[in-house]
């Protein structure tokens, strides 16, 4: 929202009234034709250095949730390995209303109000990359990103062929570029920051189009060395789905996954203290009043390992129960970046992956179109039949007839889902596999074999 800020200021200037420049208005709806999206990103920092990390970016209407998962081996930063929580994914929810981040395996989280000051958790927008002439907001005055803070002086535009560049000349001097490309929407294709020497900074955009729109899928960002653009940042979208049914509606705090009885401390006195029970935010009144009814154990072992200093504190191993996610489609998306993470996809073969993954779970939806509500009925049934059960129990032990239904129960929902099953066991995962080249079939063939892969010459 800084350049449209900035934008409306130089308007004003102009023409006597608050308005956002049309072309850079209709830029900011290109890339905001949804409600919901699904996006998988990774930066790479510095450039040329194999310092990749993966990104994960929920949108549902007004919210939006970022997850950091570090790089290949889970670590969030160089030295990570052996530091506690150094391979922890950091997680961040914001609505209109707070932003709240948690560190995965820890027992506190933070928040603050959204239009707070403090940025330190501040999502990386991108939604919005390419946008700026530098990754991400920074708060020092050496910084030169401080320049969308800065009163305007004048702004102006001109076509230059078949760019609309738009300039804005800054208070304290320096200009901003932003060329916008008329056969995409007036998408931000460069954006520069520049002085009287010339450039300081610049942002390099290439986007894809999706079939609606045109979206991002590469950004670079360059700043000036000795006299020369040198690059340092690149941004790769991986992955990015837009308004598909699975899409939640929401994005609410379970998805932070947050361990229960997780204190969650309000960084700015503007919101209350609350605890996470495991199902919702509660008061620190509600606490009081229940805090008999919770059970302490989970939370008290990982005080210990937190104490103990072991908590994510070593190389993540990527594997997913497959027992666990065969049946739900929901969860395939669990094994797909596990597999992509264990045999270190290219960007190609990552987008082919996600692309495997989507066309498997249109399958399965399909198929649970026709027998959904049946197995919501049959699932509901089981959950009643087992709440019968504890209620019948004798000295602890459960009445013959009520396990026989939950049984015949779980017989009848386990023959509706066997489509499901052979849909990831026969689609799914030979189609990943099939995404391999010759290196990494070798290092799969060793893995099953048990044989500590050897890489070939």
């Amino acid at each position: 929202m800084m350049i449209l800020r900035l934008t409306t200021v130089c308007l004003t200037l102009l023409f006597g009234q608050s308005l956002t420049p049309p072309e850079l208005e209709r830029a900011q709806e290109s890339l905001r034709q949804f409600q919901t999206a699904h996006i998988e990103w990774s930066q790479e920092f510095p450039m040329e250095s194999g310092n990749t990390k993966f990104m994960s970016t929920r949108v549902a209407h007004e919210d939006r949730l970022e997850i950091r998962r570090g790089d290949w081996q889970g670590c969030q930063y160089p030295g990570a390995i052996g530091e506690l929580w150094g391979c922890a994914e950091r997680r961040i929810i914001e609505n209109r209303e707070y932003r709240c981040a948690y560190v995965e395996g820890g027992v506190s989280a933070t928040m603050d109000p959204r239009e707070s000051t403090i940025r330190r958790d501040a999502p990386q927008d991108i939604l919005r990359a390419g946008t700026f002439p530098v990754p991400r907001k920074w708060g020092h005055d050496d910084n030169p990103d401080e320049y969308f803070d800065l009163p305007v002086l004048e702004y102006s535009a001109e076509w230059r062929g078949d760019q609309y560049v738009v300039s804005a000349l800054l208070e304290r001097g320096g200009r901003i570029h932003w060329e916008l490309d008329s056969a995409r929407d007036f998408l931000c294709t460069r954006c520069t920051a520049s002085d009287d020497d010339g450039i300081v900074f610049e942002c390099v955009t290439k986007y894809e189009d999706n079939g609606r729109f045109h979206f991002p899928s590469e950004v670079v960002y360059s700043r000036r060395l000795s006299g020369e653009l040198v690059p340092f940042k690149r941004l790769t979208v991986l992955h990015a789905s837009f308004d598909e049914p699975d899409h939640p509606a929401s994005l609410g705090p379970e998805w932070l996954k947050m361990i229960p009885l997780t204190f969650v401390n309000n960084l700015g006195n503007q919101l209350p203290t609350y605890w996470w029970d495991g199902k919702r935010l509660i008061t620190e009144e509600e606490w009081r009043s229940r805090r008999d009814e919770f059970d302490y154990d989970a939370y008290n072992d990982q005080i210990d390992r937190i104490n103990a200093g072991t908590v994510f504190s070593q190389p993540r191993i990527f594997t997913v129960d497959v027992d666990r996610v065969q049946n739900r489609p929901g969860l395939w998306e669990q094994y797909v970046r596990a597999f992509i993470r264990r045999h270190r996809l290219d960007p190609a073969q990552t987008r082919d992956a996600w692309k495997v993954l989507s066309d498997a779970q249109a399958k399965a939806r399909d198929y649970l179109d026709s027998v959904g509500e049946m197995l919501e009925e049959i699932d509901q049934q089981i959950e009643n039949e087992r709440m019968k059960l504890r209620a019948s129990q004798v000295d602890g032990q459960p009445k013959k007839g009520n396990s026989l239904a939950i049984e015949r129960l779980e017989a009848r929902a386990a023959k509706l889902r066997e489509p499901i099953k052979r849909i990831f066991h026969r689609v799914l995962k030979p189609s990943l596999v099939g995404l391999l080249n010759e290196t990494q079939r070798h290092m799969l063939k060793a893995e099953k074999s048990g044989q500590r892969p050897r890489p070939r010459p």
